[in-house]
Formats: C-alpha cells, sequence, structure tokens
C-alpha cells in the first residue's frame, strides 16, 4: 500500500514568501530606478537630522543639491553636506571646490602660497598648468582689493584673512584653466561676500478700461483701453526690443558653432566672468552639451 502524501502544516501554507530586494551593486549604494524610488528616497532622507537644517523636510531641495552635486562630480550623500544656497546662489564648500578642480582630469598639477606666506607677502596667489596648455595660469587676489571691495569688515575676512586671500586666488585661477570643472557653481566663501540676491518682482496687473456710468462716458473709456488695444495689435512687443542678456547672447553664440570652429574651454572666461552663478552655470552647461553633440 502506497504511502499517503505528507501534509504540509497549515503554518506554512499562511506564512507570506519573503523576497529580498538585490542592491544594483555591491555596499550601501542606492541607485533609484524610477523617479517614485527617489522621490521616496530623497523624502526618507529629508526626513532625518542627516541633511542640513535648511534642507530637512524639504525632498525637493535634497534633489536640487544631488543634481548639482551629481554635475560637478559629487555623490550624492556628499553634495548634501558640500551644496548649499548662499545669498541665494548655489554654492559649494571652499574645500570641495579645490578638491572638484586638482582632481578634474584636465588639471596637470596645481600650486598655491599657503596662507601664512599669502598674509604676509599681502596676496594670494595660485598656478594651474592645463593639460594639453602649454600655458601656465597664474592669478592672485591682493589685500588692496579687498580693501578696496570692502571685504575687510565682513567676520570672515577680520578672522581669517589668509585663508580668504588662498581661497580668492584659487577660484579666480580655478575658473580661468578650468572652467568647466564647476560650471559656474561658486565656492560658498565667494558667495558669501556677494549681495544677495533681490527678491522677484511681482507683475503688475494691467489697469482695466473705466466702465460706463449712466450719463455715459465713451472717451474716458476709449482712453484708458488705448494702451491696451495698442499692445494687442501688432507682435504684442514693446517698440524697442530688448537688447540680449550676456547670457543669452553666449548661448546663442554656443548654439552655432561646429566642430571646425568649436573654441578652447578658455572662451568662456570674459563670457561667464561677471554673471551670476545661474548664469555661468547655464552658460557652461551649454558649452559642455554641444560639445557632447558634436562628439568632441
Amino acid at each position: 500500500m502506497a504511502d499517503a502524501p505528507k501534509q504540509t502544516p497549515q503554518a506554512n501554507l499562511l506564512s507570506p514568501i519573503k523576497t529580498e530586494r538585490q542592491l544594483d551593486k555591491p555596499g550601501f549604494t542606492f541607485l533609484p530606478r524610477t523617479w517614485e524610488e527617489l522621490w521616496n528616497f530623497a523624502k526618507e532622507v529629508a526626513a532625518t537630522d542627516f541633511p542640513p537644517k535648511d534642507m530637512r523636510g524639504k525632498p525637493g531641495a535634497i534633489l536640487a543639491a544631488w543634481q548639482t552635486g551629481a554635475e560637478i562630480g559629487l555623490p550624492a550623500m556628499a553634495s548634501l553636506q558640500s551644496i548649499a544656497l548662499v545669498n541665494g546662489r548655489p554654492t559649494v564648500h571652499s574645500k570641495g571646490y579645490w578638491a572638484i578642480i586638482v582632481s578634474h582630469p584636465m588639471c596637470e598639477w596645481a600650486t598655491e602660497a599657503p596662507q601664512d606666506v599669502a598674509l604676509k607677502q599681502g596676496y594670494g596667489e595660485c598656478s594651474i598648468k592645463r593639460r594639453g596648455n602649454p600655458h601656465v595660469f597664474t592669478r592672485r587676489f591682493t589685500m588692496d582689493e579687498a580693501r578696496t571691495a570692502r571685504l575687510l569688515e565682513k567676520d570672515n575676512w577680520k578672522f581669517y584673512p589668509g585663508d580668504m586671500l588662498v581661497n580668492r586666488a584659487r577660484h579666480r585661477c580655478g575658473d580661468a584653466a578650468i572652467p568647466e570643472a564647476c560650471q559656474g557653481v561658486l565656492p560658498s566663501d565667494i558667495a558669501i561676500d556677494l549681495e544677495p540676491e533681490p527678491e522677484p518682482r511681482r507683475a503688475l496687473s494691467r489697469p482695466q478700461p473705466l466702465e460706463e456710468t449712466d450719463e455715459g462716458t465713451p472717451g474716458e473709456t476709449d482712453q484708458t483701453s488705448q494702451p491696451e488695444r495698442e499692445e494687442s495689435e501688432g507682435t504684442g512687443q514693446s517698440s524697442g526690443a530688448p537688447e540680449k542678456s550676456g547670457r543669452d547672447s553666449a548661448i546663442e553664440a554656443i548654439g552655432e558653432f561646429t566642430k571646425d570652429n568649436f573654441p578652447d574651454p578658455t572662451w568662456l572666461n570674459p563670457r561667464i566672468k561677471d554673471l551670476s552663478g545661474d548664469d555661468k552655470l547655464a552658460i557652461t552647461s551649454a558649452y559642455n552639451l554641444k560639445k557632447k553633440e558634436l562628439g568632441l
């Protein structure tokens, strides 16, 4: 007589089957594969005490920090400690800025005067050799320049003048030699000396035409609505076309480059020198994207 089939214990039938989710790569690195995973990850981090105070409870700010860091070569979690808004501008910690410059593939070597020497000689000095360029980039930032710009009145210059001279020289030289490294993201010690960006102006509502009274005031109504009619007729723009900004002009010029006339990155220097951090980032990003499109 055949043996009766063994009965599966009832507990095993009711127990849920547990599956383990495999990591995309060994270690603790989390690589989201969907937008939902990325957003949920940002929300989980935002709910902890790990990010800086101004990012806690703000998953959108954390995503912005991750994206900014990724564009200049920083890992996600390191970006939370190095990327911050200073005076309304995205910045990277000054030590992080220098690390990005010296580790960039285009940096062959870099030298600088230490803080005590800079303070003694009255200026910070930094030199960077760009790979493939026979000329060495050397830039200085002097105490006289700091005095003229009224930087010596600020606490960071009062307590750490030598460090500030070095950081200024680093930034000036790094942006000249390897502008694509940080893509316009400023070091925090530079951004803190800038004026805060103004609050955006609210758009003014267009005046409404006067309503007719019982006696009728067609003349007043026509006069009030005349500007609106003039704008609605034609192109809708003012009589004088606004001049293009430095940002728009540079991006338009980049769009017209070809493989035959694509410029060296030093072409960026005079065009981003006096622009805001956001404009610098937009121009250098357009430059890098065009370079990639051309296969250079």
